[in-house]
């Protein structure tokens, strides 16, 4: 799943309401910025999996 977003406010925005521990916002943000970092858009992938990874 692919989640995109128009600008980084607006994805930082959306990571904070989804997000369901600090760490899981955590991850969220670093792949935000890795993603921007690399192909100039910001978006996410495999959110689920990234849920999963947050809980440990």
């Amino acid at each position: 799943m692919k989640k995109e977003f128009s600008s980084h406010l607006e994805a930082i925005n959306w990571i904070a309401e989804q997000a369901k521990t600090e760490s899981h916002f955590e991850i969220l943000r670093e792949e935000l910025i890795f993603n921007h970092i690399y192909t100039g858009e910001y978006f996410l992938e495999d959110i689920s999996c990234d849920q999963a990874v947050a809980w440990l």
